[in-house]
């Protein structure tokens, strides 16, 4: 009986550490884009800087974060 608590224990242990790893990935993606969707506002005057370097940035993290890139 108690191996059988033990085995039900660690099942359970293993599914919320993978719940909670793939709500944290999400999370994280979804702070990414916002500060990313933030160097897209125009300044004062109207205008948007393209920033190439800054967009590969996010985007290798994000890859980074979902499990995309090695």
């Amino acid at each position: 009986m108690s191996d059988q608590i033990n085995s039900l224990i660690h099942t359970n242990a293993v599914m919320a550490f993978q719940q909670g790893e793939i709500s944290e990935r999400k999370r994280l993606v979804g702070i990414l884009k916002s500060y990313l969707e933030l160097t897209c506002e125009p300044n004062e005057l109207g205008e948007v800087t393209d920033n190439p370097e800054w967009d590969r940035g996010f985007q290798a993290a994000i890859a980074l974060i979902k499990g995309e890139q090695k």
